[in-house]
């Protein structure tokens, strides 16, 4: 799985990747408590809701925000700037991708503000064991 950049990974979210390639995920997501994600891609300054599930090989579009408790069926293609909610019923919002983006970005630079960043294992270790060499 690859994370991108300014994504909010709330508690007991599961990122599972069922699929051979790797799962790319965008920059600037956030993910709600209880969120299953199994999707084959993820662009940038998406919303999934508290208890949604993503199945396996769906793509998501920039900009989409797929409400709580709504399920994307497998191998599902939503397009940028879509708002999946109810029973699976679609709403195409253009100008939400900005709001999306000003209400992570805003997000982001609290939540940094307020807790340390947590690093991939693998990130601190080659640090760690680089400086412990020179």
């Amino acid at each position: 799985i690859i994370i991108g950049d300014n994504n909010i990974i709330s508690e007991g979210a599961l990122i599972i990747n069922k699929n051979k390639e790797d799962l790319v995920i965008g920059n600037g997501n956030v993910f709600e408590c209880g969120a299953r994600i199994e999707a084959a891609k993820i662009n940038d300054y998406n919303v999934f809701g508290a208890k949604c599930h993503v199945m396996s090989g769906a793509l998501i579009g920039t900009g989409c925000v797929i409400c709580p408790r709504v399920m994307i069926i497998a191998k599902k293609r939503v397009r940028d700037c879509m708002v999946v909610f109810g029973d699976n019923m679609v709403h195409e919002q253009p100008l939400n991708k900005k709001r999306n983006r000003a209400y992570i970005d805003q997000m982001v630079k609290v939540l940094r503000n307020k807790f340390k960043e947590v690093k991939h294992p693998s990130a601190s270790s080659s640090s760690s064991s680089s400086s412990s060499s020179s």
